[in-house]
């Protein structure tokens, strides 16, 4: 049901194509400058992905580590990662495609196929699904705790024994500490 609502958005969103409600000046400077803007908009946006990316991957990490039970976890952040590396893409084909016509010299922030907009689309979507697996992941049962690993547990007793050691040596060295003493106390009452 949520995804018909989302694919209803879509649909309503795709029909309408945004275009400036002002008439173009014709200009050739002020076109080259609004397709500059717009390449400068989808290159912060690649950008912007790339660093969920790298926040999703610390998260992924940090979970994976402590929690169980993420096959839902796992699966919408690969998701999430589809829509980054998309919205990504898009961008470079996008500022490809402007960088190209301006090339030609024909300047224009729109592209052929709305590729800035589809950008936005999947980065915005990625981002939603990126939220779903954080709420997914932190609510997954956590993993049991270990108290010690082999190697902890191997010190623990080594140190235990090493204690068991020291203290039969001070109780053999009170023990002939407390012989010294009787033996001085009977010497000196001679």
């Amino acid at each position: 049901m949520a995804l018909g609502a989302i694919a209803a958005v879509v649909r309503a969103v795709g029909a309408k194509r945004i275009r400036p409600t002002l008439e173009p000046s014709g200009d050739k400077e002020d076109l080259r400058q609004s397709a500059s803007l717009a390449v400068g908009i989808a290159g912060s946006v690649a950008t912007a992905a790339l660093g969920v990316l790298a926040v999703l991957g610390a998260i992924v990490t940090y979970v994976a580590a402590n929690f169980n039970g993420l096959t839902l976890f796992y699966g919408l952040a690969a998701l999430a990662s589809a829509l980054m590396v998309g919205a990504v893409y898009l961008g470079i084909r996008g500022i490809t495609e402007i960088t190209n016509k301006g090339y030609e010299g024909v300047w224009s922030p729109w592209t052929k196929h709305r590729l800035f907009n589809k950008q936005a689309f999947a980065s915005l979507l990625g981002v939603l699904v990126f939220g779903g697996a954080i709420v997914v992941g932190f609510t997954s049962p956590p993993k049991p705790s270990t108290a010690s690993s082999p190697a902890a547990s191997k010190q623990v007793s080594r140190e235990t024994t090493e204690t068991l050691v020291l203290e039969r040596r001070l109780t053999e060295t009170d023990q002939v500490l407390a012989q010294i003493l009787r033996r001085m106390a009977v010497a000196g009452r001679r």
